[in-house]
């Protein structure tokens, strides 16, 4: 049976591998006693006037971290607690497109609503979340106590909505959004939803209004949530194809880093085809990353690191989450294994092998000065189709990833 109570040993229970890293071996009990100890006090006294939160960018964007482990833990169990009592969980990417390519390829008139929720997580209404919290039976009073400090201590930090990077927020987002989900489903017209954070698809019978369907979405959205109009994309798919029209493209969106273009069945009584790419704002930003590995090298000549940063680019590698407290893979095919195309990776293919045989411009030319016969022979046996083909595999260490990524923090 689960135990939400925050008692010592439930806290205890909480703690992840990365955490032992600050720890030092000869005093590791007394250090986990303390760290626990302070847990349960917080467990007791709430977050006010104490949560200890650092502002970092992440891709452009703002995210928080708690500093103190002792609050993580409480954060970490009130997070368990709420999706262990009320099953509200994060649904997962890779299943998500699976499942939406399956039916897409379906032999039937249809539908698709592609839609983006505006500043999901800043739009959160923490009052909503607190009365509903408190409503359910299943939650605990101390979790729901918990939650209402923790809002309150971000309001005192004047954070808006939902801070992203913690845990917690992911938890509170989706059983902010439940109700929403569940409307969707329920609805007759509608043949299949599914939504991963602020990304939607709903798929229907193609016989409603688009303009009054989004408009009824729009309604069941809880709160202040409200759609972005300029990643609205709507596409209608008929079933029988005039004679001429078989195999031709009937509609192209992206979704979840993904171009997924429909197109009409080769012949009667065939599915339709799905051709599925890496979309093309993620192609732009790995290109971006080839770019600036080959700026840091010509700034210092680094070519161990160079040969890194493009093993990286080009491969799959085994890393830690520490969401999941689990290693997990990721690369160019575990990143994007739905693929069934590879007009994108030949692309990046020879954008790298442009940059590095002087076709790239001011910065291809001085990379060309730099570089030595043997070097370059060398980059140029990396490449994207074989990485994702062949799903090859390097080692890096800690230290090998934060050295990748230092030149490309912010992409």
């Amino acid at each position: 049976m689960y135990n939400s109570a925050f008692s010592a040993i439930s806290l205890r229970g909480e703690l992840k591998s990365k955490d032992f890293q600050a720890a030092r071996k000869e005093d590791l009990n007394a250090w986990l006693v303390d760290q626990v100890q302070k847990a349960v006090e917080i467990s007791v006294d709430g977050f006010e006037a104490c949560m200890s939160l650092r502002q970092e960018f992440r891709k452009g964007k703002a995210v928080w971290v708690v500093e103190s482990l002792p609050q993580q833990l409480v954060i970490r169990k009130i997070s368990n607690n709420i999706r262990r009592l009320t099953w509200v969980k994060q649904a997962s990417r890779d299943i998500i497109v699976g499942d939406l390519i399956g039916f897409l390829k379906s032999d039937i008139n249809y539908r698709i609503y592609k839609l983006d929720i505006q500043s999901f997580y800043e739009s959160v209404s923490p009052e909503i979340l607190i009365s509903r919290l408190y409503r359910d039976t299943s939650v605990s009073r101390s979790t729901a106590r918990l939650v209402k400090s923790f809002f309150c201590e971000l309001s005192n930090k004047r954070i808006v909505g939902l801070p992203r990077g913690i845990s917690l927020s992911a938890t509170l987002s989706e059983l902010f959004i439940r109700d929403f989900d569940a409307a969707v489903l329920a609805s007759e017209k509608v043949f299949f939803y599914n939504r991963y954070v602020d990304d939607l698809i709903v798929i229907t019978d193609g016989t409603e209004n688009p303009k009054d369907f989004v408009s009824w979405l729009g309604d069941k959205l809880p709160g202040e949530l409200k759609f972005n109009d300029c990643k609205t994309d709507i596409g209608c798919i008929l079933r029988q194809p005039k004679k001429n029209d078989f195999g031709k493209i009937r509609h192209c969106f992206n979704f979840l880093g993904y171009e997924l273009t429909i197109k009409n069945p080769a012949q009667e009584h065939c599915a339709r085809g799905v051709l599925v790419d890496i979309c093309e704002s993620k192609s732009k930003r790995i290109k971006t990353k080839i770019a600036l590995s080959l700026l840091s090298f010509n700034k210092n000549s680094n070519f161990e690191l160079l040969d890194m940063r493009i093993r990286y680019l080009t491969s799959n590698y085994a890393i830690y989450d520490p969401d999941q407290d689990r290693i997990r893979m990721a690369g160019i095919f575990y990143n994007y294994k739905r693929v069934n195309v590879e007009d994108r990776l030949r692309e990046l293919d020879l954008y790298f092998k442009a940059m590095l045989l002087g076709g790239g411009g001011k910065l291809s030319a001085g990379i060309m000065e730099l570089i030595t016969r043997e070097q370059r022979r060398k980059l140029l046996s990396y490449s994207f189709c074989r990485g994702f083909a062949s799903r090859i595999k390097y080692h890096f260490s800690s230290a090998d990833y934060r050295s990748i990524k230092r030149c490309w923090v912010n992409v």
